[in-house]
């Protein structure tokens, strides 16, 4: 099944949104290339990685991630470490 089509079928499930969604087609499912919108974890990435002087909104998160597709999510799990501090 593809992303697309995983996508479309968890969204039709009753309490599950695009975030949620996206999060399960990284985490259980395996698929490399999705972009959980809306993460804290990732516009803060992505505004500490690109120097913004703000945090990126829903479409130039999209903008912004096309630049690591086919792995955004390999990118996306990369963002979430950026910020955190060192053990």
């Amino acid at each position: 099944m593809s992303a697309t089509r995983a996508e479309r079928t968890l969204l039709a499930v009753h309490g599950l949104g695009p975030w949620s969604v996206n999060y399960l087609l990284i985490a259980l499912a395996g698929f490399l290339d999705c972009v959980p919108l809306g993460d804290t974890g990732v516009t803060s990435g992505l505004q500490s990685l690109f120097s913004l002087d703000h945090r990126p909104d829903r479409d130039e998160t999209l903008r912004l991630m096309r630049a690591f597709s086919p792995y955004r999510s390999l990118a996306t799990a990369h963002l979430w470490q950026l910020d955190r501090p060192l053990p």
